[in-house]
C-alpha cells in the first residue's frame, strides 16, 4: 500500500512538471506567433471572398458596420477593400481597417481604400516591402503610429486635406518615397515621422503645423531644403540628422529653441536663418555642417549658444543686425566666430 502512495504521489510529479513545461511552450509559441495571427484568433467574425480570388477576414463592430483585420495566411497581389460585405444574411458597411490588418504582408502590391472607411489602425500596411500605392479615404484624419513602416517600395502618396496628425514613425524606412504632398489641414508630424526617407527631396510643411518631433526628419539624406514653418516654436532633437543634401535652412520667427543635435550631420548645408525670436541653439546643433558659409542671426540680441552648437568657426560669416555688433562680438561662443558682420534686416 505504502509503494501504491509512493507511485501515485511520483505520477502526480510529473504531471504537474510536464504541465509547466507545456505551459512554458505555450507562451513562447504565442510569443513568436506573428501578430496578424493572434489577432485573427481573437478577432475575426467571419471571412469573405473578394473578386480577385484573394480572402479577407472581418470583425462586427456594430448593427451594420465591420471593420478588416489580419488574414493568417497573408495577402498579395493588388488588393481592393469592399465597401459592404455580407455576413450570415445580413449586409455589414466596412469602415474600418484594424491594426496590423495587413501588417508583413510582403507580396502585397497595391491597396484600394474604400470611401467609407474612415480609420485605418497602427501598423495596418508595417512591413509591406513591396507596396507602392495606397489609395487612401477621402476622409482620413490621422495617419496612425508606424501606418507604413518599412514600406520600402513605396514611392507616391497623397493624403486628403482632413489628415491632421501624422503620428510617430508613420513612414519611417520609406526609403523610395519621393513624392509626398503634404495636406494643408496638418497640424502635428510626430517623432521619426519620415526618418530614412532617403528619396525625399522637397517638403513644404503648411502654416498649420504647430509641433515637429523630434527626429522625424532624420536621415532624409536627400531632401534640398525645407522651411520651418510659423507656429513651431521648438525645433526638436535631431530633427533632420544626417540630411547631407540639406542646402538651405531658414527657421520662422516663432522658433524660439533649437535643440541639441537638430541638424547634426547636415555637411553640405550652406546658409542658416535663425529666427529673430530665437533664445538658445542647442549642444552640437549644427555640429558637422561644414560647409556653412553664411549664418544671419535677425535677433539684436544674441541667443545663447551652448558648448559647440556649430563648428565652422573659422569660416562662416555671421550677419547680425545693424547696432549689435559690438554685442555679439563680446557674447560667449559667438565671440569664437572670425567674421561678424552687420547687416540691415528686412522685417
Amino acid at each position: 500500500m505504502r509503494s501504491f502512495w509512493k507511485l501515485l504521489i511520483l505520477y502526480g510529479l510529473l504531471f504537474s512538471s510536464l504541465s509547466i513545461q507545456t505551459s512554458c511552450v505555450r507562451d513562447e509559441l504565442e510569443e513568436s506567433i506573428p501578430h496578424g495571427v493572434k489577432s485573427l484568433n481573437s478577432r475575426a467574425d467571419f471571412m469573405a471572398l473578394l473578386q480577385d480570388g484573394s480572402v479577407m477576414f472581418f470583425k462586427v463592430t456594430g448593427r451594420t458596420t465591420c471593420e478588416v483585420v489580419s488574414n493568417p495566411n497573408g495577402i498579395m497581389g493588388n488588393v481592393t477593400i469592399p465597401n459592404l460585405v455580407s455576413y450570415e444574411g445580413e449586409h455589414f458597411d466596412v469602415t474600418e481597417i484594424a491594426a496590423g490588418a495587413f501588417s508583413g504582408c510582403v507580396g502585397l502590391r497595391s491597396v484600394s481604400i474604400p470611401s467609407t472607411v474612415h480609420s485605418v489602425g497602427e501598423r495596418a500596411f508595417a512591413g509591406c516591402e513591396q507596396l507602392t500605392s495606397v489609395d487612401v479615404p477621402a476622409d482620413l484624419r490621422e495617419v496612425k503610429y508606424r501606418l507604413f513602416y518599412n514600406c520600402k517600395s513605396l514611392a507616391k502618396l497623397n493624403l486628403p486635406n482632413t489628415v491632421t496628425v501624422i503620428d510617430n514613425e508613420a513612414f519611417a524606412g520609406c526609403q523610395k518615397l519621393a513624392q509626398f504632398d503634404i495636406p494643408d489641414s496638418l497640424v502635428v508630424v510626430g517623432e521619426r515621422a519620415f526618418a530614412g526617407c532617403a528619396s525625399l527631396q522637397d517638403v513644404h510643411l503648411p502654416i498649420t503645423v504647430k509641433e515637429i518631433g523630434a527626429e522625424a526628419f532624420s536621415g532624409c539624406s536627400s531632401l534640398l531644403t525645407m522651411p520651418i514653418p510659423f507656429g513651431v516654436r521648438h525645433v526638436e532633437p535631431w530633427l533632420m540628422k544626417d540630411c547631407k543634401n540639406l542646402r538651405e535652412l531658414r527657421l520662422s520667427d516663432s522658433v524660439v529653441y533649437i535643440a541639441d543635435y537638430a541638424f547634426k550631420g547636415c555637411k553640405n548645408m550652406k546658409s542658416v536663418v535663425l529666427s529673430s525670436s530665437c533664445l538658445t541653439v542647442g549642444r552640437w546643433a549644427f555640429q558637422g555642417c561644414d560647409s556653412l558659409e553664411t549664418i544671419v542671426a535677425r535677433s539684436a540680441r544674441p541667443p545663447r549658444l551652448l558648448k559647440e552648437s556649430f563648428s565652422c568657426y573659422q569660416k562662416a560669416v555671421v550677419l547680425v543686425p545693424v547696432g549689435s555688433l559690438t554685442a555679439y562680438r563680446e557674447a560667449p561662443h559667438w565671440k569664437d566666430f572670425q567674421h561678424i558682420r552687420e547687416l540691415k534686416m528686412a522685417n
